[in-house]
C-alpha cells in the first residue's frame, strides 16, 4: 500500500486514534473539512464546557497576571526607595528661610543667591507651583535660576501681604 499525504509533525501533542465510519468520512473530505482540525476544535469547545477546565484557565490567567502585576510593583518599589533617598539627601541640603508664608498651592522656591560668603541655599520663596514649573531650572547647573528667580521676586512684589 502506498503512504499517502505528509507524515504528522507533533509537536508536544499526543497521537490518538479514533473510529470513524466511511461514509462519516467521505462526506467531510467532499466538504474541504480537514479532520484534525475538526476534532480539536471539538474537543476545545468539550473542554471550555467544562466548569473545571473554565476555572483552570482563569487561575492560569490571573497567576500570569500577579506575576506581572508583581514585577511592575517591585520596579515602583525601587523606584520609590530611590526617591526617597534623594529627598533625604535634598533636604538635608537644602534647609528653607523663607520670605513669605506658605498658601495653599504653593511650592518652596529655593534661590540659591550669591553673596559675600558664598551662595545661600536656604532663602527661598513661597510661590504659585504653576509660576514654579513655567520655567525650566536648575540649581546645579545655574540653568535658568535667573529667569525664575526674576519671575519670583516680581510675583513676590505684586502681592498685597508679604
Amino acid at each position: 500500500m502506498a503512504r499517502r499525504g505528509r507524515p504528522p509533525v507533533l509537536k508536544n501533542r499526543t497521537t490518538t486514534c479514533i473510529g470513524i465510519e466511511r461514509n462519516d468520512l467521505m462526506q467531510l473530505r467532499n466538504r474541504g473539512i480537514d479532520l484534525s482540525e475538526l476534532v480539536r476544535k471539538t474537543v476545545k469547545e468539550v473542554l471550555s464546557e467544562n466548569r473545571a477546565y473554565k476555572l483552570k484557565q482563569e487561575a492560569k490567567q490571573l497567576r500570569e497576571s500577579i506575576k506581572s502585576d508583581t514585577l511592575k510593583l517591585e520596579l515602583i518599589e525601587k523606584e520609590l526607595k530611590i526617591l526617597d533617598e534623594e529627598i533625604l539627601d535634598n533636604e538635608a541640603y537644602l534647609k528653607r528661610t523663607p520670605v513669605n508664608q506658605a498658601s495653599i498651592g504653593s511650592v518652596f522656591h529655593h534661590m540659591h543667591l550669591e553673596t559675600m560668603d558664598g551662595i545661600d541655599h536656604e532663602i527661598g520663596i513661597y510661590i504659585p507651583y504653576d509660576l514654579h514649573h513655567s520655567i525650566g531650572h536648575n540649581s546645579i547647573s545655574g540653568k535658568g535660576m535667573k529667569e525664575i528667580n526674576k519671575a519670583s521676586l516680581l510675583w513676590l512684589c505684586e502681592q498685597d501681604t508679604i
